[in-house]
């Protein structure tokens, strides 16, 4: 029996250790043929097994991993997480999934996924497999959007403006500090909240019309509105708003940037209250100097009437007393010069007739508005007549160079400066 049965006992190894051979041979040929990476640990922590994945990815040769212990491809950081991980599957328990980092050959970081559990040879725990699945490309790519978020958020939370997302019933998902500080409220009190709160009625009323109009082909659009500030201040805002849409077209999310135009507004009202002050003040300043211009017309007229008639009033004067020398005066001298006079009386009477002639002659008249002395109206009489210089002197008893100043200003006041005009031919063409 006791033959038989350790020869049965010798067969029955023998099939167990060929059904082992073969499970071995048939496991490895699967893992090499698997995208992750497939390995066996024996309970002191050393390889029994890595598939090529794991030896590519790592830059070492599967024949050497036998001689290393798990702990030494690791990065230092994640040793104390391995390591606990480890001790918890040779107790039994399936490891939770967990991630490390390691550097391969050449230097660079590679970050996988791991999952492992026990391997059991009846009740005995002999080993632990393990599944490693590289997550680099993801996890950096991460990374990069959390650090992306960082700059971004952080760029956000510093602007003075005031920065919200909404969704389309208007209820808050984001504000950055000056939102919040704008309002006097905190985040946890806005986040979750519908913002028409924070606007007048009049605004509330007008926010679906904006919406409506914000489509796929014209996503922004700018508005001023009225909002209630801190302490309930009423304040104007410019509102910069540009609509998230789904593939569908229809807006899932809002995004708005806004800053207080409230001390614009403020200009831009005094400004309209100034120029509508300064159109009042012309209108009336025009209405005042067109009634000035009204009054200086129709005191033009009078003094043009009061001109005319002192013209009438001169010239009637003038013929009464041309009148009056002719009808009163002339007719003496002549009974004078028919009486005995010497040659110097007659002389003086030839003076006085003749000047009493020019004053009356329309020749005088004209001389008048030269602005003529009397003493020069008597010289250019008597040049217009033909006297020479030599004679005008002996006639008013001076020297020929008061006559030469005389003529002088005479040719001066009448507007003859060119020497070679003929002061007496002048003369006489103003009669």
């Amino acid at each position: 029996m006791s033959v038989k049965r350790g020869t049965k006992q010798k067969k029955t190894s023998k099939k167990a250790t060929g059904r082992s051979s073969w499970n071995e041979r048939s496991f490895q040929g699967l893992a090499e043929n698997v995208s992750d990476g497939i390995y066996f640990i024996n309970p002191d922590g050393y390889f029994r097994y890595v598939n090529k994945v794991v030896s590519e990815r790592s830059g070492i040769p599967q024949e050497r991993y036998p001689s290393l212990h798990f702990l030494d491809v690791i990065d230092p950081d994640y040793r104390e997480l391995a390591k606990k991980n480890f001790e918890n599957v040779l107790k039994g328990e399936d490891g939770n999934p967990y991630e490390l980092r390691f550097k391969d050959m050449n230097g660079q970081v590679r970050i996988v996924e791991v999952r492992s559990r026990p391997v059991r040879d009846g009740r005995k725990i002999i080993g632990i497999c393990g599944i490693s699945r590289e997550i680099t490309k993801r996890k950096l790519a991460e990374e990069s959007l959390h650090q992306s978020e960082a700059r971004y958020r952080a760029v956000v939370e510093d602007q003075a403006e005031l920065i919200c997302r909404y969704l389309p019933d208007c209820t808050l998902t984001f504000v950055n500090n000056a939102y919040c500080h704008y309002f006097g409220k905190a985040r946890d009190e806005l986040i979750g909240q519908k913002f028409q709160t924070l606007i007048t009625g009049q605004e509330r009323k007008m926010m679906g019309e904006r919406l409506a109009a914000l489509t796929p082909e014209k996503p922004t659009a700018m508005h001023e509105q009225r909002a209630l500030a801190a302490g309930d201040e009423v304040r104007w805002q410019q509102w910069v708003t540009r609509a998230l849409f789904d593939e569908k077209g229809t807006i899932k999310e809002l995004q708005a940037v806004g800053r207080d135009i409230t001390m614009q507004k403020i200009a831009e009202e005094a400004l309209k209250a100034s120029e509508v002050r300064l159109a009042k003040l012309v209108k009336e300043r025009t209405v005042e100097l067109e009634s000035k211009s009204k009054m200086l017309e129709e005191l033009n007229i009078a003094l043009k009437v009061l001109l005319r008639r002192s013209g009438d009033e001169r010239t009637e004067m003038e013929d009464r007393f041309t009148s009056n020398i002719k009808s009163l005066i002339l007719p003496y001298v002549e009974k004078i010069k028919s009486g005995a006079l010497d040659t110097h009386q007659k002389s003086c009477l030839g003076v006085i007739e003749s000047n009493l002639n020019e004053i009356i002659s329309p020749f005088v008249r004209r001389m008048r508005h030269c602005n003529f002395t009397p003493r020069e109206l008597t010289v250019a009489s008597l040049i217009k007549d033909g006297k020479t210089t030599k004679e005008i002197a002996e006639i008013l008893g001076v020297g020929t160079h008061a006559i030469d100043s005389h003529r002088n200003r005479i040719r001066k006041k009448t507007g003859l400066t060119a020497r070679k005009s003929n002061l007496q031919s002048h003369l006489r063409s103003l009669e």
